[in-house]
């Protein structure tokens, strides 16, 4: 079945962005190539007439594992973080899955096995490379990751993206951690638990976090959006024959744009 678009209706936004900026967060791709172009070419018609660099796309991050095409998934990322799309700058955020590869990649005790049981599998097929043995297997995925893919694993990917109240983070914020300090420093000095693995007590916070900040995170498959006050959840659950979501922030108001199966 070729994937589809759909559009949610327009809600009122929780926070506020610079003026003339806009915000298009995209959760977690999976390897669903098909579901991705389909909503990356849905997006691009829609931006036709936008100033160029008054939207930022930021993709949240887990790329990769369960679907059938990470390859292709990198690819056409790699090509968007370098080239943009259409008038829109685009950004990109390091995943715990995309996180479990490169510890695999490095050969880190016990990472195989780790990276293997997540989903590892179809990626390492989609690169090409026979998970049965893994020296063979590793060998073959780091040929295979080269250039442009190697680029966006080893240097574009970021650990979060702040645009006005919104703060864009794979997983979800720690409430125990001082928020700013952590924004202040790089992607490899934060211990990385806080911004691609954290699930509670950050799903179930429901007071503001520090200094206002909204969160706009995947990593936690739900049926539908969770749009709440001070998080916005857009993991569908592409990786599970869910639709691949877009949360579009504009200061008047978000809606959601999903690629459907």
């Amino acid at each position: 079945m070729t994937p589809h678009l759909e559009s949610g209706p327009r809600q009122p936004a929780p926070g506020r962005l610079p003026p003339g900026r806009e915000v298009i967060a995209i959760g977690d791709v999976h390897g669903q190539r098909a579901l991705l172009d389909c909503l990356l070419d849905g997006l691009l018609q829609r931006l036709a007439g936008h100033a160029e660099g008054s939207v930022e796309v930021v993709f949240l991050g887990d790329l990769v594992d369960r679907g059938p095409d990470s390859a292709g998934v990198l690819d056409r990322v790699a090509a968007a973080t370098r080239h943009g799309l259409g008038p829109a700058r685009v950004h990109a955020l390091m995943g715990n899955h995309e996180q479990m590869l490169r510890r695999a990649l490095e050969h880190r005790p016990g990472a195989w096995e780790m990276f293997l049981g997540n989903g590892g599998l179809a990626t390492a097929r989609s690169l090409g490379a026979d998970a049965a043995t893994p020296q063979a297997a590793l060998a073959a995925m780091a040929r295979a990751l080269h250039g442009p893919r190697r680029r966006l694993l080893e240097d574009t990917l970021k650990s979060h993206h702040r645009v006005g109240d919104y703060l864009c983070v794979h997983a979800g914020i720690d409430p125990a951690r001082r928020l700013a300090a952590h924004l202040a420093r790089p992607w490899d000095e934060v211990e990385p638990r806080h911004w691609a693995w954290i699930r509670e007590p950050f799903l179930n916070r429901r007071a503001p976090f520090e200094g206002g900040v909204i969160a706009v995170h995947g990593h936690t498959p739900a049926q539908g959006p969770q749009l709440c006050a001070n998080r916005l959840g857009i993991d569908t659950g592409a990786a599970y024959d869910g639709p691949l979501s877009a949360l579009w922030l504009k200061d008047d108001g978000l809606s959601v744009i999903q690629a459907v199966p």
